[in-house]
């Protein structure tokens, strides 16, 4: 066991000290503290003897890599600004980040981030590059990129928060990405997307992510599919969409997809009392080639995209026209949330989403991970079983 303290109980007193000495199944414990510096993993664990960092018992440490600014004010060539996994079977859990360039870059595979608080990163909450065998599973990421100034870059014709995404998943390398699991975080208050990927101009694919038993909400986009993504599941999924922060997106949408086939969304709820939010965006004729089914809808516009077309007859048409979701609730149906108003998205006993998920692709567990299946009822739709 190694500890780091700032206070000189510890083994070390700074975090990225500890993990240069790590070796194969060390675990690092953080106490408490606001440790101003980003961390790098650079020393592989093994699938058998991880390396992990996580917080000390009872403690909440922070990695704030820029000192309280966002680092074009502080200190913009000094790094690492983030924590980044160059490094293979590392765990990290039970951190405050925020603060850097991203909260996390991920450019090597086998890794697992849980557990985090994620937020006021200048760009995106966790941004994952042409890798594989990642787990994102229980953390909060939220309000990345979204500050004044933040999310800017030339290349985007200046401040853009629709480019900062809470998970982005990049084939940067066109070397494909694949097996990527984000299971049970709640994904909030993004200019950008809850996930979004990019497979623009790559050969490779962005193959086979779990979505599951997330809470999306205040988004600009739920998920956006930006080319090259096949094989991915999308099922039990809350996506609310309200108080979306501002951001140059002039319009919104649970799901948008362009050039991406054979990707499977069901068991979602998709909720939103927004007239400016769009139920799908299906921008071309080759993203029609998906799978809609066992989701409930609630959308006040009738406004939406299919093959490239516009169209405002979402309520009479959307079943017809795509051949979707013909086992599903649609398209003004009241999810009948335990708690609207303050983001309980749990299920009351009247709602109309339980026992109308499809079990064959139900989660095994829902958000609070209570089993799906355990009275022999059907799962219900959403991120929450009711019990």
């Amino acid at each position: 066991m190694i500890v780091v303290a700032k206070d000189g109980s510890g083994d070390y007193n700074s975090i990225q000290t500890a993990v240069n000495s790590a070796k194969p199944g060390d675990t690092i414990q953080v106490k408490n503290g606001v440790y101003n510096e980003g961390v790098v993993f650079k020393t592989n664990g093994t699938s058998s003897k991880p390396i992990t960092l996580i917080n000390y018992p009872g403690h909440s440490p922070v990695i704030d890599p820029g000192h309280g600014k966002y680092p074009s004010e502080c200190c913009p060539s000094s790094g690492p600004l983030r924590v980044e996994f160059r490094a293979e079977w590392i765990i990290m859990e039970g951190f405050e980040i925020r603060y850097g360039w991203d909260g996390v870059k991920v450019f090597k595979p086998h890794n697992t981030i849980r557990n985090n608080w994620i937020h006021h990163n200048r760009y995106q909450g966790i941004l994952i590059i042409s890798t594989d065998d990642i787990f994102v599973v229980g953390n909060t990421i939220e309000k990345n990129g979204t500050d004044p100034g933040a999310c800017y870059d030339s290349a985007w014709g200046g401040e853009s928060p629709r480019h900062c995404h809470a998970v982005y998943i990049s084939d940067y390398s066109c070397t494909s990405a694949s097996d990527i699991t984000i299971r049970g975080n709640v994904l909030s208050n993004q200019g950008g997307s809850g996930v979004n990927f990019n497979g623009y101009g790559c050969s490779t694919k962005i193959q086979n992510t779990l979505i599951e038993n997330n809470v999306i909400e205040n988004t600009h986009y739920g998920t956006a599919m930006w080319y090259s993504v096949e094989g991915s599941m999308v099922v039990n999924n809350t996506f609310v969409l309200a108080q979306i922060p501002e951001t140059n997106a002039t319009n919104h949408t649970f799901v948008a997809v362009w050039g991406s086939t054979g990707n499977v969304f069901k068991n979602n709820i998709f909720y939103s009392e927004r007239g400016d939010v769009q139920a799908v965006q299906i921008n071309d004729a080759e993203s029609g080639q998906n799978t809609f089914d066992y989701n409930l809808w609630s959308v006040k516009s009738e406004t939406w995209v299919w093959k490239s077309s516009w169209r405002s007859d979402f309520s009479s048409s959307y079943k017809s026209a795509t051949g979707w979701d013909k086992n599903s609730q649609c398209c003004k149906v009241d999810p009948g949330f335990y708690n609207l108003a303050n983001g309980i998205y749990h299920l009351k006993a009247d709602s109309p989403a339980r026992d109308r998920g499809q079990d064959s692709t139900c989660s095994a567990v829902d958000f609070d991970q209570e089993l799906r299946l355990e009275s022999g009822n059907t799962c219900d739709v959403g991120m929450d079983e009711y019990l």
